[in-house]
């Protein structure tokens, strides 16, 4: 995370629009703030939820049907209750800042007009 938050801090100190892609956790999302808030520099976290059972579905098909990294290989998530686990952690934990909800349960998020005018007009 070091590297992105350097280039996190190198951006925001010009003010020019960034996205930041990755499954971020409490801690990262405050330090990320952090760097925004010296910076007057806004932020808003796009928040993808998904019933748990649709979510896990998916990612047993990916490990099963696509060319996968190892690494995603080398968790216990293929077992049904780590993965109802990690993600009733991670649906508990707290999201610093404004955020946008995204319902993901399936993939019409990527076309829904509605969503994407208010993600634009954030960016401007």
């Amino acid at each position: 995370m070091g590297l992105l938050y350097h280039i996190f801090a190198v951006v925001a100190v010009t003010g020019s629009s960034l996205i930041l892609e990755a499954n971020f956790h409490e801690q990262e999302l405050v330090k990320l703030h952090q760097i925004a808030g010296q910076n007057d520099y806004e932020v808003c976290t796009l928040v993808l939820r998904g019933e748990p059972e649709v979510l896990y579905q998916r990612y047993i098909n990916r490990m099963k049907h696509e060319n996968r990294h190892p690494v995603h290989l080398s968790t216990t998530l293929d077992v049904k209750e780590d993965f109802m686990c990690c993600a009733e952690w991670i649906r508990n934990e707290k999201i610093t800042g404004d955020t946008m909800e995204v319902d993901a349960a399936d993939f019409s998020y990527q076309t829904d007009e509605k969503l994407l005018r208010q993600i634009d007009e954030f960016m401007k």
